[in-house]
This record gives structure tokens, sequence and C-alpha cells, in this order.
């Protein structure tokens, strides 16, 4: 992707607040190719900083370039949120009339919320061998 491609490219971000369904801001110093709908990002939005999830690029905006802000930070390099479950509380949002950043915020844990690393848990499976199938 060329210097050019990466300027004109505009980040749409899905914010928990009670208005707006998203804003738009500039990748800053993150590769455009790193965001996929459905990351974390941190931004600012006003005064304070929030998490917010990527839903979308766009090659224009309403707002005139030089006034949107950087993402500060992109949380992680693939989306927490999958595409088919992005579609779907996009889609409850709309129906609902409710603000898109507010439905998403409501899909993460507390946690991942907050900007936070999601952890690592060990799981355990138990899986029954050929022999204990016989049994069944």
């Amino acid at each position: 992707m060329s210097v050019s491609q990466k300027q004109d490219k505009i980040i749409q971000v899905a914010l928990p607040t009670p208005v707006g369904d998203w804003f738009d801001y500039l990748p800053g110093d993150n590769p455009i190719d790193r965001f996929e709908p459905g990351c974390r990002v941190k931004v600012s939005f006003g005064r304070q900083k929030l998490v917010g999830i990527v839903i979308g690029t766009t090659a224009s905006s309403k707002i005139p370039r030089h006034q949107l802000k950087p993402i500060l930070a992109l949380l992680e390099t693939e989306a927490i949120i999958p595409p088919r479950i992005l579609k779907l509380i996009k889609r409850a949002a709309s129906y609902y009339h409710h603000p898109l950043g507010e439905a998403l915020a409501t899909a993460l844990p507390k946690l991942l919320r907050q900007g936070k690393s999601p952890g690592h848990t060990d799981l355990t499976f138990w899986q029954p061998t050929k022999i204990g199938l016989v049994f069944d």
C-alpha cells in the first residue's frame, strides 16, 4: 500500500457513548492494514480516553481531515469480535435505535471494555478414547 493510500484512509470507530454510531479517526502511526473490523483501539474523545471497536475504513469523512484525531493505540491485531457477531450487533443496534458503540460495549467482558488484555486461561478438555467410545 502506498503512502498516499495510507494517508487517505480514515478509520471508523464505534465508541461507548450515547451519541452517534461511529466516529472517524486517522490511523496515526499504526499500519493501515492492521485495522480489521472488530479490533479494539484506544482513542481520545473529548477530554477522556476511550476503548472503541473498529467497524471499518473509508476514504472520506464529513469532518475536515485536519480536525480528525489519530488513534492512540491498536490494542490487538486480530478482530476480537468476529464478523458475524459484529453484523448481528449492528443489526440489533439499528433495530432497537441504540448507539452502536454502547451495543458493542455490552458484548465485551469488563476487562476488554477497560482496554486490558484478555489474558489467557488454561482449559482442560476431556475426550473419550476409542475404547471409551465402545461402551457408549
